[in-house]
């Protein structure tokens, strides 16, 4: 990694000659020590790992180093391979077929997503194993979960196709089950609610008598009629929750509102925040898996920034200006952004960079 900024502190002694119209010259002096400042070079970003052979398809944090899924010529079979803490190399499994990305748990357990079936990152001693999980366990019980602390679990029932979802805090002792939010999009709420109405008779009656003899939903058979979810003016709904120490943080970007719950699920006064209404921010918050920072991206002209969030105040503190442009899989990571980038119109394949947050 690059080396810290160091401070350099000038003396400026300042020599200026008076003369008199008389040609009588005095020579004053003056000394003065201006403040430190810290002067910075505008370094490229460290090369991770890259390869002229493979392409890095996605990367995540582990115990051992840092998971690398690399490609050839065809991204449907990749690798697993692990950086280590020496930059060494380890192919874990070569027969990783149509993945989709590592998903962390909020355990900070590590799964690898296919197509066709889920996989966990088992570290058993020196070894690591990819272990099949039950798919249906996974996306019902551990995607889901947002938070965990020593007083319960937080989770969502969200949906990609949905206009609003909930999230519910499960007691670790009693098991009770509790709504603590309700996240709305209230302009695509009635809009999806629109669509069945908007729909002419023939229709409606085909979907009454489908609904009556399925139990399905009548909205919700209309908007997949129409397609409504899958066209140009709908957006999935994005409000994040993190953990910061023991407190929940929820972010709803709908309310404008930072809602926060201790471990005793005591709810403390909701704060306003307005970046994410800048037409700049991508809808992206990111955490810090070191020490739980909260960060804001945002994209214009190419250029990523991120913006250091307080969640106590909700202001942005700072602001980092990513030196490549249209990077993308950013993860932070004890103040360093990592990244891969791919040069445009290069022959050169995907890189992992990482990029110090000055």
């Amino acid at each position: 990694m690059m080396k810290s900024p160091y401070p350099i502190i000038l003396c400026v002694i300042l020599a200026i000659n008076l003369c008199s119209a008389q040609t009588t010259e005095k020579n004053i002096t003056w000394f003065q020590t201006l403040k430190e400042v810290s002067i910075s070079p505008n370094a490229r970003p460290d090369t991770v790992s890259g390869s002229k052979q493979w392409m890095i398809f996605d990367f995540a944090f582990c115990e051992k180093g840092i998971l690398l899924l690399t490609y050839t010529k065809n991204e449907k079979k990749c690798a697993l391979q692990l950086l280590k803490d020496n930059n060494e190399l380890e192919v874990v499994s070569n027969e990783i077929k149509e993945p989709l990305g590592f998903f962390e748990a909020a355990q900070k357990s590590i799964f690898l997503e296919t197509k066709n079936e889920v996989l966990e990152v088992s570290f058993i001693g020196n070894t690591i194993e990819l272990v099949p999980f039950k798919e249906e366990l996974f996306y019902s019980v551990v995607r889901p979960i947002k938070g965990i602390n020593a007083c319960a679990y937080y989770m969502n029932n969200w949906s990609p196709n949905t206009p609003e979802f909930s999230y519910l805090r499960i007691d670790r002792n009693t098991k009770k089950i509790d709504t603590i939010e309700n996240i709305r999009n209230q302009y695509l709420y009635e809009q999806y609610y629109s669509e069945y109405k908007f729909l002419s008779f023939k229709d409606r009656c085909e979907i009454n008598r489908r609904a009556k003899a399925t139990g399905e939903n009548k909205y919700d058979l209309a908007v997949k009629f129409t397609g409504f979810t899958h066209s140009l003016w709908w957006k999935p709904l994005y409000s994040p929750l993190f953990m910061k120490k023991d407190t929940a943080l929820v972010f709803d970007h709908y309310q404008h509102q930072i809602q926060k719950y201790t471990c005793s699920n005591s709810p403390i006064k909701s704060q306003e925040f307005d970046f994410h209404q800048k037409k700049e921010y991508k809808h992206i918050l990111l955490q810090d898996y070191f020490d739980e920072s909260l960060f804001a991206l945002f994209l214009k002209n190419g250029k990523t920034t991120i913006s250091k969030v307080n969640a106590s105040n909700r202001e942005l503190e700072q602001s980092f200006i990513l030196f490549y442009k249209y990077v993308y899989k950013i993860k932070i990571k004890k103040g360093v952004a990592y990244y891969l980038y791919r040069p445009f119109e290069s022959s050169q394949n995907s890189f992992l960079y990482a990029e110090v947050l000055r």
